[in-house]
């Protein structure tokens, strides 16, 4: 039975990662979009 379950430092830290690169993917989208639509009122 050991080590199946991990601790709660590494499951926090592993949540804490995933929120990270969830973040980074939205302002990456938001980003995106933002500049997709500046090319749209240029042309």
């Amino acid at each position: 039975m050991r080590g199946r379950r991990k601790p709660c430092a590494a499951r926090s830290q592993e949540d804490g990662r995933h929120a990270v690169s969830m973040k980074i993917a939205i302002k990456d989208k938001e980003m995106q979009h933002f500049s997709s639509e500046k090319e749209a009122e240029d042309s």
